[in-house]
């Protein structure tokens, strides 16, 4: 999974679009469902750095 830097508004919509293909590809082809949910699960994180980070910087 991609690791989140400062992003601005405009770019914030694809790139949790972009978060979520990766874990779903992620989660479609993990050989457990125990990698699947560590896939979402990290996902899960990542937007919600993202949605820290948009509340700090307006």
């Amino acid at each position: 999974m991609r690791q989140l830097t400062h992003a601005n508004s405009g770019q914030a919509p694809s790139l949790i679009q972009s978060i979520v293909r990766d874990a779903l590809r992620v989660a479609a082809t993990a050989d457990t469902y125990q990698s699947a949910l560590d896939a979402t699960g990290a996902a899960l994180v990542a937007i919600a750095a993202l949605a820290r980070a948009e509340v700090r910087h307006g």
